[in-house]
């Protein structure tokens, strides 16, 4: 059956989110988001789900029909090329350095939306693609400091549930958005890193190199460091090695990067900026501090440059988790079934043995 042509099309902008361009579409046929793609879809949940994250294919070629976008564009307005760049082969689980939004239900558990309120003070706003990306933390155009909250009530960014025609106001308190003072100072080094990982994501052509790291295994390397800087000894080791100021937090230990909210994402990038900044040297220089070893990047991702650094570590200790049972073999475990006195006198036998062992 083919489906009726949108009559009140919007143009999809440079960057914006598929999920925004929906919203957008639906606002400006005067109608609520789940409203208006529950018309044209009855029963798909849309919503229930991170439509920008997931989108397939035959899907999209609907949208292109009814929207007047060619499938290839709007395939650039998700995040499937960011994901496969990233390095993501499954569909399913977090990606690396791309922020979760954990959707539960209806319900977004987690701060995976970001916004600048300069970029949303214009009527005619929209939610780009590059807020979802966890080193993204300032706005390329206006350099200040994202947000990925309401700033009245904390609650996540969820633009497709507001109750106004507009995405600019709160779900939870209906509190406006794009009028937001936000400060305008800025971490130059910061700034520095998130330009240099965005022109690796989107012109890994003509991007620079960090160290011998570049494209996909430039962003597996940042996110193995990231990993070792989630612990906590490790993250205070490594920032006092490059003599940087004591901070008043410290990330839990095991914080997973794809869930951590702005500040913390800050204080983790801020310090990673300093331990690649003079690559290797630097690099081992926070290893020493914090007694790190081929061990410890044993699980994690090592592209060729990591890897050969990684080498260049001591080995570690590893532990023998195989369970060797001293006193209880077949013979006690068949005493136990059959006889419990010979089990029990013979079990203490074995007891008493082991104990003038020691």
């Amino acid at each position: 059956m083919k489906l009726e042509e949108w009559p009140f099309r919007v143009e999809l902008q440079p960057d914006e989110l598929l999920s925004s361009f929906l919203i957008r579409n639906a606002h400006a046929h005067g109608t609520t988001p789940y409203l208006f793609m529950n018309y044209f879809w009855p029963g798909r949940a849309l919503w229930d789900r991170d439509c920008d994250r997931s989108a397939d294919w035959e899907w999209l070629c609907e949208v292109s029909e009814l929207a007047g976008v060619s499938t290839e564009v709007l395939a650039t307005s998700t995040l499937i090329p960011f994901r496969q760049s990233l390095g993501s082969t499954s569909l399913y689980g977090d990606t690396s350095l791309l922020l979760s939004a954990s959707v539960y239900h209806r319900t977004r558990r987690r701060h995976g939306l970001q916004f600048c309120p300069e970029c949303l003070s214009n009527h005619l706003s929209w939610f780009r693609r590059i807020w979802r990306l966890g080193f993204v933390l300032y706005c390329p155009e206006h350099g200040i400091p994202l947000m990925d909250c309401c700033p009245a009530c904390g609650s996540p960014v969820i633009p497709h549930r507001s109750l106004r025609l507009d995405a600019r106001y709160c779900h939870q308190c209906d509190s406006c958005l794009h009028n937001t003072m936000t400060e305008n100072s800025c971490s130059e080094r910061l700034l520095d890193l998130q330009k240099l990982l965005l022109n690796n994501l989107l012109t890994p052509s003509t991007a620079e190199h960090i160290g011998p790291f570049h494209g996909t295994a430039l962003f597996a390397a940042i996110r193995s460091l990231l990993s070792v800087l989630t612990v906590r000894i490790s993250y205070a080791a490594i920032r006092d090695a490059f003599n940087l100021p004591e901070t008043a937090w410290l990330p839990h230990d095991r914080l997973q990067f794809e869930h951590a909210r702005w500040p913390e994402r800050f204080l983790l990038l801020e310090l990673l900026s300093v331990w690649i900044s003079d690559w290797p040297a630097s690099f081992h220089l926070g290893a020493e501090a914090a007694g790190l070893s081929q061990k410890t990047f044993a699980r994690l991702r090592q592209p060729k440059g990591l890897r050969e650094e990684i080498q260049r570590l001591k080995p570690g200790s590893s532990r023998n988790r195989r369970y060797e049972p001293k006193v209880f073999d077949e013979e006690l475990l068949r005493l136990k079934r059959v006889d419990r006195k010979a089990y029990r006198k013979l079990r203490a036998k074995r007891l008493l043995a082991l104990a003038l062992l020691k």
